[in-house]
């Protein structure tokens, strides 16, 4: 095996494409494709070695083209492989759960974020009854909120407080975090729950 051609049999099973290949190794993109087409008999130690760091192999086994064998997954790897692949199924709620436990009732609908994101643990969606945040969020819209994520200033958040449902920007005055709206501010500290809103979704009738 020549080693331009130990360099795409390694990046493919490094799962990279060559420009992300490029870019841990510290390459232009086109400078991959021509050394991966063999257009370089005789590359750079320093671009071997780049080559190399990046693909998790030894530099001379990638020069000389006798690559590792590669070791076969694990059902348990395997398994893990196919949940992050898949999308996130988020529940929606027609009203916000103040949880004691598990849920009390059904979700009414589900939507499906894409695999990238690192937790897929305390997501949930809820139906938007009002306009308190308009035009940023409307009446009938779902907001996808992640119970687990820090709550900071300038994020977009939900609380229940006096019984009520509350979406808004959070503030902080005097070191107190406020979540406020158009109707008002409410205290952070003081709702039966809290949660960052990190997507709405639109209603489109």
């Amino acid at each position: 095996m020549e080693w331009w051609e130990a360099v795409k049999i390694a990046r493919e099973k490094a799962g990279l494409n060559k420009s992300e290949l490029a870019r841990k190794a510290g390459l232009e993109p086109s400078h991959v494709s021509r050394l991966e087409n063999g257009d370089y008999k005789s590359p750079s130690i320093d671009t071997i070695n780049k080559l190399a760091r990046a693909l998790g192999v030894a530099p001379n086994q990638l020069y000389s083209g006798n690559l590792p064998p590669v070791r076969p997954e694990t059902p348990e790897e395997l398994l893990e492989k196919l949940r992050t692949a898949s999308p996130i199924t988020v529940p929606v709620f027609a009203d916000i759960l103040v949880h004691a436990g598990e849920p009390l009732e059904f979700p009414v609908d589900f939507v499906y974020l894409p695999p990238s994101r690192k937790t897929r643990e305390g997501l949930e969606g809820y139906h938007v009854k009002g306009t308190c945040l308009e035009p940023l969020i409307h009446d009938g819209d779902i907001v996808i909120v992640d119970h687990n994520a820090e709550i900071n200033v300038g994020d977009i958040a939900l609380c229940c407080a006096n019984y009520e449902v509350h979406i808004g920007k959070v503030t902080k005055v005097d070191g107190i975090c406020y979540v406020k709206n158009s109707t008002g501010q409410y205290k952070v500290e003081d709702s039966a729950l809290s949660a960052k809103v990190i997507q709405s979704i639109k209603n489109f009738p």
